[in-house]
């Protein structure tokens, strides 16, 4: 038995299947996944700040 050969979707493909089921456009999709990077530099990415993020209901990143 071979293994299943399928790959995680790409950027493009995420972004367009979140616009789909949205209404949104790919552009606006994108602007919000922006944003979110952001956020998430802001809070974690300089010294001193809170070392972890919550997205909620998706998922924590922390700073190890």
């Amino acid at each position: 038995m071979g293994k299943a050969t399928t790959k995680p979707p790409t950027k493009t493909e995420i972004f367009a299947a979140i616009a789909e089921t949205t209404g949104l456009n790919k552009k606006q999709v994108s602007a919000v996944f922006d944003a979110l990077a952001a956020e998430i530099k802001k809070t974690i990415g300089k010294r001193g700040g809170a070392g972890q993020f919550t997205v909620p209901g998706l998922c924590k990143i922390n700073v190890l």
